[in-house]
């Protein structure tokens, strides 16, 4: 993978919400949600729930940073069984308290 390849992945990825996880090293990682704002020559900034970050292309390529589209349908899917469980241990519930 080279620098311009990333340049255009990181374009493709403008307008979408992000999932984001930084490795800071020793096993560590910290996550964030957010989308990128700038993009610029030499990196790139993103609009994070924590604040405003920036990141170089080298560290995508190095995998320093990884960048995964917010999964909108997959969120979706798991808010619907929640209720669905929600609902059957109410019926639950209601069977045991009558």
């Amino acid at each position: 993978m080279n620098i311009d390849k990333v340049k255009n992945q990181i374009n493709d990825l403008k307008n979408n919400k992000l999932k984001i996880k930084v490795n800071i090293g020793r096993n560590k990682y910290e996550y964030y949600e957010g989308n990128i704002k700038d993009i610029y020559p030499n990196l790139f900034t993103i609009e994070t729930n924590k604040g405003l970050k920036s990141f170089t292309y080298s560290d995508v390529i190095t995998k320093i940073i990884i960048l995964n589209k917010f999964d909108w349908f997959l969120l979706h899917t798991i808010i619907i069984c929640i209720i669905i469980k929600l609902a059957m241990l109410r019926r639950y519930l209601w069977k045991l308290h009558q």
